[in-house]
């Protein structure tokens, strides 16, 4: 055993001293009795020290392979990691790191330890004192050999030593890239499975929503069919029955009869009767309309499409929705030419009606009733701008307007479909349908669909071919 296992060298024999000693025969003649137990005893407590002795030998050495395992695997792992990692002292001296830490440095371990690492570390702010007390999650660079790093995440912990008191720091350090690229992704992961439960919860509504519209069309044909139909043969009647009594009364000899033709009112009547009856033919022919309408927005059928002007689409509806209320608002047209899309003329009309009379409901009881028209081409889409002056739309509302039924009209005055059915109408062609505030107040509405060429360019196309 070696020098560095005796505890005392002055105090203890070694090994091979007491091993020469047990082997020397002893000569015990002419010792008195009292000597010769007292040397026994002596060589017994030499064999017995021996005997400690080669004990302790093999314990500690079977102790210093352990603490080699251990050594050799806690120097691995630390190897192994990719995150930086440092052992300082009280003052910020490196006591210990990792190969990540050394390789990031451009230098190697003997060279970086009892080095300061706080003039190592820059942070954002250019700080000159970097603290190891408050450095959590800390944005850092590090000055290396090759110059300053890539960002880290830097963040210390106090390490204590065998008293408990405290002996210095350990510090762990991340790429913020990494961390950044990581977050980026789950906030990716969590919006695109936001999207896809909102798309199957809307789908599945538009899906209710059409049968539920399928069954109303088909209930309310019926009596609409009814009642315009006979809308003819009472025209005729009552055609017939003006003449009729128009002969009765002219009758000499009828003054009684003319009395109470006056006390009922009965010239009256027959002058409004065609218009009544005119009135409730317009109405039926509207349900009509609206059924027809619905119908074609729960049935997804082949139609024909065609080119049209998105211009002549909202001067023609600009032109029905000023008939259909006397409003009192002063239009802005700056409408462009050879706007042409391809599509069903009476859908895209019906979109840009809804669009213009909602205008006209918002500015009720304003001021102020403006509504700007736009229509212009923009990065192959034809836009549809119309922006009122009215009160806007609560920012906590704008994700919910084109819903069905919802409505932030008076009980009474919206079914809230319109805009659910104009877009469901724009994504069928293709196109989509946003709303938004404008800055200076008022909502702004902008439909755009996919643009096609003039009709005279497509010409000459075909000619050249």
């Amino acid at each position: 055993m070696g020098s560095q296992n005796t505890p005392n060298e002055s105090q203890l024999l070694s090994a091979e001293a007491l091993a020469s000693l047990t082997e020397v025969p002893f000569n015990v003649e002419g010792l008195s009795g009292g000597q010769e137990a007292v040397w026994l005893e002596v060589i017994g407590k030499m064999e017995e020290v021996y005997t400690g002795l080669l004990q302790d030998e093999a314990e500690l050495e079977e102790k210093n392979a352990a603490l080699e395992d251990a050594k050799r695997f806690i120097d691995s792992v630390l190897s192994a990691m990719s995150d930086l990692m440092v052992v300082c002292d009280r003052k910020g001296n490196i006591l210990q790191l990792n190969r990540a830490f050394s390789e990031l440095a451009g230098e190697t371990e003997e060279e970086l330890l009892g080095k300061s690492l706080r003039d190592m570390v820059i942070t954002p702010d250019d700080e000159a004192d970097f603290s190891l007390r408050s450095c959590h999650d800390t944005e850092a660079r590090l000055k290396t050999a090759r110059g300053l790093s890539d960002l880290f995440s830097l963040t210390c912990t106090m390490r204590k030593d065998r008293r408990g008191r405290q002996g210095g720091y350990v510090i762990t350090g991340r790429p913020i890239g990494e961390l950044r690229r990581a977050y980026a992704a789950l906030e990716r992961a969590h919006d695109d499975l936001k999207q896809s439960q909102q798309r199957m919860i809307y789908a599945e509504k538009m899906a209710s929503v059409g049968r539920l519209v399928a069954g109303v069309a088909h209930e309310l044909n019926n009596p609409i069919s009814f009642v315009y139909s006979n809308m003819h043969p009472l025209k005729d009647y009552a055609a017939r029955l003006q003449q009729y009594l128009s002969i009765v009364h002219n009758m000499p000899g009828n003054e009684e009869l003319s009395a109470v033709r006056k006390s009922l009112g009965i010239d009256d009547i027959l002058d409004d009767l065609p218009p009544l009856v005119e009135a409730v033919e317009e109405g039926a022919e509207r349900a009509r309309d609206i059924v027809k309408g619905l119908r074609r927005m729960s049935f997804s059928g082949p139609e024909n499409s065609k080119q049209i002007d998105m211009s002549a689409i909202v001067t023609s509806a600009l032109t029905w929705a000023r008939r259909g209320r006397k409003a009192d608002v002063n239009i802005s047209l700056a409408l462009g030419n050879n706007l042409f899309i391809m599509g069903q003329e009476s859908q895209v009309q019906q979109v840009a009606l809804n669009l213009i009379q909602n205008a006209f409901d918002a500015m009720q009881g304003m001021p102020d009733r403006r509504l700007d028209i736009q229509t212009y081409r923009e990065n192959g889409q034809i836009i549809a701008k119309f922006r009122d002056y009215g009160p806007g739309i609560p920012e906590d509302l704008l994700a919910k307007i084109f819903e069905p039924f919802f409505t932030t009209k008076d009980i009474g005055e919206g079914t809230g479909l319109g805009l659910w059915v104009s877009f469901d109408i724009v994504k069928a062609h293709g196109g989509d349908l946003t709303a938004d505030n404008h800055p200076d107040g008022g909502a702004v509405l902008t439909m755009s669909l996919p643009a096609m060429a003039a009709p005279e360019q497509i010409h000459d196309g075909e000619e050249d071919t």
